[in-house]
Formats: C-alpha cells, structure tokens, sequence
C-alpha cells in the first residue's frame, strides 16, 4: 500500500504504453450501445404507428364483418334432459285363454298380422284379429255387445260377407263363421269358442318365449311377450321431477349419431314406491314410468326421415329426452352469443342505435334457454340489432 502512494505522483508522468489506454474503446462501445439503442426504439415508435393505423383502418371493416341478430319478443322455455331407453310399444303378454298343452309356437322376432296363429293349444290355433276390447266370452247366434261387433268386423276385413256389422250375432254371422273355421283347419261350429281368438292393438311382434312346445297350460299361462311393431322412448322420472312430463306435451328425443327426433308424451304411469325410515320417520317416494311416442313426420319430410332413424334403433338403446321446463313469457331474447361480459361486472348488448352508431347497453339477464337469453333494458325494444360472436 506504501509503495502504491508513494509512486502516485510519478505514475502520472510516465509516458503512455504502447497500446491504447483501455478506458477509450469503452467509451466508444457505450455511444453506440446507446446510438443503437435509439436507433431501435425509433424504429418501434415508426412500427408501432404504422400497426395503429392499420389496426384503426382495419377495425371498421371486422366490425362490419360481425354477425347480427334481432332482439326477439315472445316466450322462452327452458329444457330438462332426461336419460330414455328405445323399446317396443304397445308392450304386453300374450296368454292362454284355454286348459291343454302347447303344440305349437312362433319363433321370437316375427310380426304377426290379422288372421295368422298365434299359437296351438291342442293343435287349436289361437287366431289375431283385431280390437281394443279383449276376447271375455265364448260367442254363439243370440249373442250380442261389442266384442260381436269386432268380430264382424275382423271377419269383413278377411273377406267374409254375407252379415251386417253390428252388435248383433246372427245366422247369417254364424255362417260367415264357419266358413272361416273351414279355412283355418278347425271344426266348422258356427260359433267361437273362447280361447280361439285374440283380439289385439294391431299387427304384434313376439318377443322372448315364456312358454314352450309341449308345456301344460291353463288360462292366464304367459306364453310370451307382444308388442307393435312401432318404437317409443321411455324414462324413468323420479318423484322430484314428476311435474316433467304432462301428457301430450311435446319433448325432444336426442338419439347421438342416428339423429333427433320430435315426440310427446303418451302416459305417465307411478310405476314403484319405496318407503325410506330416517331420525323423522318414514317417508314414501314414487317414480314414473313415462312413455314418449316418436313423431312420425310428414312422408317424404325431413322430420319423417329422422323419425325413421331414431325408429330404426335397436330395443334398448340409450336416448336422450329434453322436456320443456320453466318458461318466461312476453319476454325479450337474444342469443347467448351476443352478451358481453363488462368490466364492471353483469353483461351487456352491443347495439345499433337510429343513427347508425353502436353502444353498448348493460343488461339485465332471465331465463337461459336453447341458445337465447332473456334479456331487459332501457330502452331495448322488439327488432332491435345487435352484435354476435361468430
């Protein structure tokens, strides 16, 4: 440290070195560190005012290439999806109507029509006609009620003549009866034992065998299950969500890839109860079967097309039903696109004012259903325009 102080003096006398002093090139690399500096950021103030303009010229015309709509006035209705399953309507079971044994029965999956056998007992076929009233009695001359007119009436439809149709068996009715007997192979009585007809919805499908060749039976023996031909949708709902499903209501059924379709619903059947016990003491909830006919559409209509894809599904393939729900009427609407969230919290609409300019308009948001929004302000009125997101 002495020598240093002591040499201080003279060290700045001595002449320069050789090489040039190591401060001076430092200088220079700042200047033009801070030339280049300059240089850098002019040119990004000069980008920077070449990318506002050409942002300012650019937004009217993103602007005009917004989509638009019209605010809506009229009723909106929320929808509630439900789980359905595909099944065959019209479900029920056949069953003998007769004491014997099976001799003879259709193989599961065949349609049978008016006039074919549904089944032998004893090597008596049991014969489908049709009718809502279900065969009860044996029917002779003398007999008379309904059940005699819908017999005529099948027997008209199968080409025999010669009676009136009424609710009267004649004569003439009973001739008409063993001449069909004649045709079908059986004793030609003139009268109609019970247990040799069964008077169905319409054609039937035979579902899964309950019965088999050879078993006794006696009557009310399931033989097996029959259903139309026809599909429909059918939903369980719980007892929270009974209020879902009103008759004749319309719903729409979401089959995935095979498409949707358009239904109503049918019935509503309370289908099992179950009691539960708690601290408060039991308690008893019901759920309902509800059964959603399929639309068939115009023929040749886009709504029969997809009607028929829906139809086509197999028994037991998963849907989904959307039943209307709450409902807001006389209200205005706009699409859910349009809302805006603002900054200062809620939504609001951008507007085409009278003048040709757009505001945007805070408002005050309802019912959420299918795309739309219940919407109030104002100021806001029926037909007026507004922005969307594309």
């Amino acid at each position: 440290m002495s020598q240093v102080t002591d040499q201080g003096p003279a060290a700045q006398s001595e002449p320069a070195p050789a090489h040039p002093a190591a401060p001076e090139p430092r200088r220079w690399r700042g200047w033009w560190i801070v030339v280049l500096v300059l240089v850098v950021a002019l040119g990004a103030i000069q980008a920077g005012r070449v990318w506002s303009s050409g942002a300012s010229e650019a937004a009217p015309a993103l602007e005009a290439a917004l989509p638009t709509a019209q605010i809506q006035r009229g009723t909106l209705t929320a929808s509630e999806d439900r789980d359905g399953t595909i099944t065959y309507a019209d479900s029920s079971v056949l069953r003998a109507d007769a004491a014997g044994r099976v001799t003879w029965l259709p193989k599961p999956g065949r349609v049978i029509e008016r006039g074919r056998s549904l089944a032998r007992i004893d090597e008596r076929p049991m014969i489908a006609m049709y009718g809502p009233i279900p065969a009860y009695r044996a029917m002779v001359i003398g007999s008379t009620g309904r059940d005699v007119e819908q017999l005529e009436a099948n027997l008209t439809a199968l080409g025999y003549t010669g009676f009136t149709v009424d609710e009267t068996f004649t004569t003439a009715t009973a001739a008409a009866v063993a001449s069909w007997q004649s045709d079908v192979g059986v004793p030609a009585t003139g009268s109609v034992p019970m247990g040799s007809i069964a008077f169905l919805p319409g054609p039937v499908q035979v579902g899964a065998l309950a019965a088999s060749v050879g078993d006794p039976v006696t009557p009310n023996t399931a033989l097996y299950p029959i259903s139309s031909e026809g599909r429909v949708v059918q939903v369980v709902l719980d007892e929270d969500d009974r209020d879902l499903a009103i008759v004749n209501a319309p719903v729409r059924i979401d089959a995935g890839a095979a498409g949707t379709a358009d239904g109503q619903v049918a019935s509503v059947q309370a289908v099992a109860s179950t009691e539960t016990s708690g601290q408060g003491g039991s308690a008893t909830s019901t759920t309902y079967l509800v059964t959603v006919d399929i639309d068939p559409g115009s023929d040749g209509s886009p709504e029969a097309e997809a009607a028929e894809a829906v139809q086509a599904q197999a028994e037991g393939s998963p849907v989904l039903v959307s039943f209307a729900g709450r409902q807001a009427e006389n209200v205005l609407s706009a699409p859910i696109k349009a809302l805006l969230a603002l900054a200062e919290g809620g939504y609001g609409l951008e507007v085409l004012g009278p003048d040709g300019t757009w505001a945007i308009v805070a408002v005050q948001t309802g019912l959420f259903a299918n795309g739309v929004v219940e919407v109030e302000a104002d100021g806001l009125t029926e037909g007026d325009t507004v922005r969307t997101a594309p």
